[in-house]
Protein backbone atom coordinates (compact mmCIF):
# COMPACT_ATOMS: atom_id res chain seq x y z
CA UNK A 1 0.00 0.00 0.00
CA UNK A 2 1.64 3.00 -0.99
CA UNK A 3 -0.82 6.47 -0.57
CA UNK A 4 -3.80 6.77 1.34
CA UNK A 5 -6.20 7.01 -1.79
CA UNK A 6 -4.61 3.34 -2.79
CA UNK A 7 -5.75 2.05 0.43
CA UNK A 8 -9.18 4.16 0.34
CA UNK A 9 -9.52 2.84 -2.91
CA UNK A 10 -9.13 -0.79 -2.20
CA UNK A 11 -10.30 -1.63 0.93
CA UNK A 12 -12.83 1.53 1.97
CA UNK A 13 -16.20 -0.43 0.70
CA UNK A 14 -15.58 -3.47 3.23
CA UNK A 15 -13.96 -0.77 5.85
CA UNK A 16 -17.08 0.82 5.82
CA UNK A 17 -19.70 -2.28 5.39
CA UNK A 18 -17.94 -3.56 8.79
CA UNK A 19 -18.97 -0.37 10.25
CA UNK A 20 -22.08 -1.59 9.32
CA UNK A 21 -22.48 -3.87 10.85
CA UNK A 22 -21.45 -2.91 13.87
CA UNK A 23 -22.76 0.50 14.50
CA UNK A 24 -26.24 0.07 12.68
CA UNK A 25 -26.83 2.76 10.60
CA UNK A 26 -24.93 4.48 7.77
CA UNK A 27 -24.31 7.83 9.23
CA UNK A 28 -22.57 6.64 11.85
CA UNK A 29 -20.65 3.97 10.22
CA UNK A 30 -18.88 7.18 7.74
CA UNK A 31 -17.97 9.09 11.07
CA UNK A 32 -15.72 5.37 11.74
CA UNK A 33 -14.74 5.06 7.92
CA UNK A 34 -13.37 8.67 8.16
CA UNK A 35 -11.63 8.07 11.58
CA UNK A 36 -10.19 4.94 10.07
CA UNK A 37 -8.43 6.34 7.43
CA UNK A 38 -7.89 9.81 9.50
CA UNK A 39 -5.17 7.19 11.64
CA UNK A 40 -3.88 5.56 8.68
CA UNK A 41 -2.88 8.93 6.83
CA UNK A 42 -0.92 9.61 9.97
CA UNK A 43 0.68 6.57 10.42
CA UNK A 44 1.55 6.71 6.90
CA UNK A 45 3.01 10.08 7.29
CA UNK A 46 5.46 8.97 9.97
CA UNK A 47 6.43 6.30 7.58
CA UNK A 48 5.49 3.32 10.03
CA UNK A 49 5.19 -0.10 7.84
CA UNK A 50 1.91 -1.95 7.84
CA UNK A 51 2.26 -5.58 7.17
CA UNK A 52 -1.24 -6.50 6.74
CA UNK A 53 -3.55 -3.92 5.61
CA UNK A 54 -6.81 -5.06 5.99
CA UNK A 55 -6.47 -7.32 9.00
CA UNK A 56 -5.18 -3.32 10.43
CA UNK A 57 -8.31 -1.41 8.67
CA UNK A 58 -10.74 -3.93 9.73
CA UNK A 59 -9.05 -3.90 13.70
CA UNK A 60 -8.99 -0.13 13.68
CA UNK A 61 -12.70 0.05 12.84
CA UNK A 62 -13.87 -2.70 15.29
CA UNK A 63 -12.24 -0.37 17.80
CA UNK A 64 -13.68 2.99 16.62
CA UNK A 65 -16.98 0.96 16.58
CA UNK A 66 -16.40 0.00 20.12
CA UNK A 67 -15.79 3.09 21.43
CA UNK A 68 -18.55 4.63 19.33
CA UNK A 69 -20.87 1.89 21.24
CA UNK A 70 -19.66 2.99 24.49
CA UNK A 71 -20.22 6.60 24.07
CA UNK A 72 -23.67 5.82 22.97
CA UNK A 73 -24.30 3.41 25.97
CA UNK A 74 -23.60 6.62 28.02
CA UNK A 75 -25.69 8.37 26.07
CA UNK A 76 -29.51 6.95 26.50
CA UNK A 77 -31.23 10.09 24.44
CA UNK A 78 -29.53 8.52 21.09
CA UNK A 79 -31.22 5.50 19.85
CA UNK A 80 -29.65 2.92 17.71
CA UNK A 81 -31.85 2.67 14.07
CA UNK A 82 -31.31 -1.14 12.93
CA UNK A 83 -33.68 -0.12 9.56
CA UNK A 84 -30.12 1.99 8.09
CA UNK A 85 -28.26 -1.69 8.36
CA UNK A 86 -28.30 -1.86 4.71
CA UNK A 87 -25.38 -4.13 3.58
CA UNK A 88 -26.38 -5.22 0.41
CA UNK A 89 -27.73 -3.06 -2.12
CA UNK A 90 -31.01 -3.82 -2.89
CA UNK A 91 -31.66 -4.04 -6.78
CA UNK A 92 -34.26 -5.38 -9.09
CA UNK A 93 -32.76 -8.36 -9.92
CA UNK A 94 -32.22 -9.99 -6.28
CA UNK A 95 -35.46 -9.06 -4.69
CA UNK A 96 -34.35 -10.90 -1.46
CA UNK A 97 -31.70 -8.45 -0.77
CA UNK A 98 -33.68 -6.79 1.65
CA UNK A 99 -34.69 -10.05 3.73
CA UNK A 100 -30.74 -10.79 3.76
CA UNK A 101 -30.58 -7.31 5.35
CA UNK A 102 -33.12 -7.70 7.78
CA UNK A 103 -31.62 -11.12 8.98
CA UNK A 104 -28.39 -10.03 9.43
CA UNK A 105 -29.31 -6.99 11.27
CA UNK A 106 -31.20 -9.18 13.70
CA UNK A 107 -28.08 -11.41 14.34
CA UNK A 108 -26.05 -9.89 17.75
CA UNK A 109 -23.63 -7.60 16.83
CA UNK A 110 -20.73 -10.34 17.19
CA UNK A 111 -22.01 -12.60 15.18
CA UNK A 112 -23.20 -9.95 12.46
CA UNK A 113 -19.55 -8.92 12.40
CA UNK A 114 -17.95 -12.16 11.85
CA UNK A 115 -20.41 -12.93 9.03
CA UNK A 116 -19.85 -9.23 7.07
CA UNK A 117 -16.07 -9.88 8.06
CA UNK A 118 -16.45 -13.82 6.15
CA UNK A 119 -19.25 -13.28 3.63
CA UNK A 120 -18.41 -9.87 1.99
CA UNK A 121 -14.84 -9.24 3.20
CA UNK A 122 -13.34 -13.00 2.29
CA UNK A 123 -11.31 -13.05 5.26
CA UNK A 124 -10.85 -16.63 6.51
CA UNK A 125 -11.62 -17.04 9.91
CA UNK A 126 -7.84 -16.99 11.07
CA UNK A 127 -7.12 -13.54 9.37
CA UNK A 128 -10.45 -12.45 11.44
CA UNK A 129 -9.50 -13.72 15.06
CA UNK A 130 -6.06 -11.66 14.01
CA UNK A 131 -8.15 -8.37 13.49
CA UNK A 132 -10.84 -8.93 16.53
CA UNK A 133 -7.96 -9.89 18.74
CA UNK A 134 -9.87 -13.44 19.55
CA UNK A 135 -9.65 -17.15 19.10
CA UNK A 136 -10.42 -18.72 15.93
CA UNK A 137 -12.74 -20.81 18.19
CA UNK A 138 -14.63 -18.17 19.45
CA UNK A 139 -15.04 -16.79 15.72
CA UNK A 140 -15.96 -20.54 14.11
CA UNK A 141 -18.83 -20.53 17.08
CA UNK A 142 -20.12 -17.14 16.19
CA UNK A 143 -19.95 -18.09 13.10
CA UNK A 144 -22.10 -21.30 13.26
CA UNK A 145 -24.39 -19.62 15.64
CA UNK A 146 -25.36 -16.70 12.69
CA UNK A 147 -25.30 -19.61 9.91
CA UNK A 148 -28.19 -21.21 12.25
CA UNK A 149 -30.08 -18.04 13.01
CA UNK A 150 -29.48 -17.00 9.63
CA UNK A 151 -31.41 -20.13 8.33
CA UNK A 152 -34.32 -20.08 10.51
CA UNK A 153 -34.34 -16.18 9.27
CA UNK A 154 -34.56 -16.70 5.83
CA UNK A 155 -36.86 -19.82 5.55
CA UNK A 156 -39.26 -18.92 3.42
CA UNK A 157 -42.25 -19.63 5.77
CA UNK A 158 -40.55 -17.54 7.63
CA UNK A 159 -41.42 -13.60 8.23
CA UNK A 160 -38.54 -11.42 9.12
Amino acid sequence: MTTLKDAYDRFGAGIFRHAVAICRNQADAEDVVSAVFVKLAVRLEVGTLVHNPKAYLHRITHNECMRLVERRAKSPCLIEHPDDLDLLQVSESHPDTSQVNHALAALPAEQREVCVLHFFEGMSFVDIAAALSISVNTITSRYRYARKKLALLLEPSHDV
